[in-house]
């Protein structure tokens, strides 16, 4: 008798498909030794567990950009700055009260791209500091090569308390005098030294930091005399003093002088009585 031994050939994808099998199954046997789950051991034997890591740290896709200058937002007045966020308004009212609330902060670039009507409010801006408001500097100016136009209703503006503060130093220069009898009738001019303070006591738009100012006007009087012995006389006189001086205060947004100019004149009647030696 005689008997015949068969050996099986496998193909080359067989070989293949049977050793990922037995790869794959070490890997569970280790794994599951190791607490790592099947989904994670299967992942990592893929290469899917490296794929998920490196997308993971990609960076985000960045925001378009906007430029100073360019009108590429979509409303009539349009804020970049270097800190908060860039947007757009409808008009600058809006624009001043987000800059106050501290949507926008560091320097400050206002666009204006077309008309706007802020109605019968006022566009109120707060100084960098006060509340939430918090800018180094802002920049406003037309854009798109055409003059813009910022309108609305007008409302009178009331000044608030402002100190005033003079000393007079007058010389009498000029001195004529005429003696009828008893009577003396006189006038007498010269300069005068008008040293000035002005203090801002209740306007919010500028500091209580006082401005001085030094100026020269002038002085000019006339009185009449009435002798009642030859050393004693009674007398009544006018007097008015004229000044034209400027004073420079500073503004709480900007940190710029802002002037302040005024012509003073000053009326006395003064009566007494003097006395000759």
């Amino acid at each position: 008798m005689s008997s015949t031994n068969r050996v099986a050939h496998l193909s080359l994808a067989q070989i293949i498909t049977v050793a990922l099998a037995a790869a794959l199954l070490l890997g569970l046997a280790v794994n599951a030794s190791a607490g790592t789950g099947v989904l994670d051991s299967v992942k990592e034997f893929f290469g899917m567990a490296a794929v998920e890591a490196a997308s993971g740290n990609l960076a985000p896709e960045p925001a378009p950009l906007v430029a100073a200058g360019t009108c590429d937002l979509g409303n009539n007045i349009e804020v970049e700055a270097t800190g908060g966020v860039n947007a757009a308004y409808a008009t600058l009212t809006a624009a001043f009260a987000a800059i106050s609330a501290g949507t926008h902060t560091g320097t400050i670039t206002i666009d204006v791209c077309g008309n706007t009507n802020e109605g019968a409010g006022a566009a109120l801006l707060n100084a960098s500091g006060s509340g939430s408001a918090s800018y180094t500097s802002i920049t406003m100016s037309p854009v798109g090569g055409a003059a813009r136009t910022i309108s609305g209703a007008t409302t009178p503006v009331q000044l608030q308390a402002i100190d005033f503060r003079v000393t007079t130093i007058a010389l009498d220069i000029v001195r004529v005098r005429y003696q009828a009898g008893k009577l003396e009738p006189y006038a007498s001019a010269g300069p005068a030294l008008f040293k000035v303070k002005v203090t801002n006591r209740g306007n919010g738009e500028l500091t209580t930091t006082a401005g001085r100012d030094d100026a020269w006007g002038y002085k000019a009087g006339a009185g009449l005399s009435w002798f009642v012995s030859k050393s004693a006389a009674l007398f009544a006189e006018y007097r008015f003093t004229h000044v034209h001086s400027e004073v420079v205060l500073q503004g709480t947004i900007t940190g710029a002088g802002v002037p302040t100019r005024f012509d003073l004149d000053s009326h006395h009647a003064v009566a007494g009585a003097s006395f000759r030696f």
